[in-house]
């Protein structure tokens, strides 16, 4: 995805905006001639992967997310949870959240990146000229406005947003650790009121980066929910 590793990565915030997130994947599937795939996403990539299966249901079999649930769950709005997401406010701050991640050579990055089983092998990455802008505008290409513009809408002109009364109709399995610091359980579990077929696994003893902690796990449980779509 656009604004990590090799793949183009624009300075400017406004080109990470869920519109064109979704198009890059889109025009992926397009180029390989993929009509339908199976979606699997994790945080950012999850956030996102909900986006696709509510604007572009038809090209996807299925969804399976990991640790973020729903967008509109209602947990997202909790004192349990906003305490949690703190860290979404220090990541908009422009200039300062870079600092922070890089002062006392880079203590904070390392602090944060402590749980990440290739954490070495991140934050080189991270230290590449811009490398953590363009990570961090996923952030600031959309959550600036959700934050300061309650009623920002990305929904396509053609499509009706999902509701408890308009659901997602494609399987989704949810998958949420419970060593996870930075989600809780709630958001996860309440996705069951936005999608028809919602299947809902907790996995134990894995902190946030759930598909590095209990690899074998996370993808029998995908294969497993994928074994049963048709």
């Amino acid at each position: 995805m656009r604004g990590y590793g090799d793949a183009p990565s624009p300075l400017e915030k406004e080109k990470y905006s869920i519109p064109i997130l979704m198009s890059d994947v889109i025009g992926i599937l397009d180029e390989l001639n993929l009509e339908q795939v199976h979606l699997v996403g994790h945080d950012w990539g999850a956030s996102l992967s909900w986006m696709l299966a509510t604007y572009y249901e038809h090209r996807f079999n299925s969804l399976s997310v990991l640790s973020v649930g729903f967008p509109l769950s209602p947990a997202w709005s909790s004192m349990e949870q906003r305490q949690k997401s703190w860290y979404f406010y220090l990541f908009l701050q422009e200039g300062l959240a870079e600092k922070t991640f890089a002062d006392n050579d880079w203590k904070f990055t390392k602090e944060v990146l402590a749980g990440h089983k290739q954490n070495e092998d991140v934050l080189q990455r991270l230290q590449k000229p811009n490398a953590l802008t363009t990570a961090l505008n996923w952030y600031r290409g959309n959550m600036q406005n959700m934050l300061t513009q309650p009623d920002v809408d990305y929904t396509p002109s053609n499509e009706e947003p999902v509701t408890p009364q308009n659901k997602i109709k494609i399987p989704v399995l949810g998958i949420w650790s419970d060593m996870d610091f930075a989600l809780g359980e709630a958001q996860m579990k309440q996705s069951t009121d936005f999608v028809i077929d919602f299947t809902y696994k907790k996995v134990e003893g894995a902190g946030h980066w759930i598909m590095l902690d209990k690899s074998m796990e996370v993808n029998s449980l995908i294969l497993n929910f994928l074994s049963r779509q048709k």
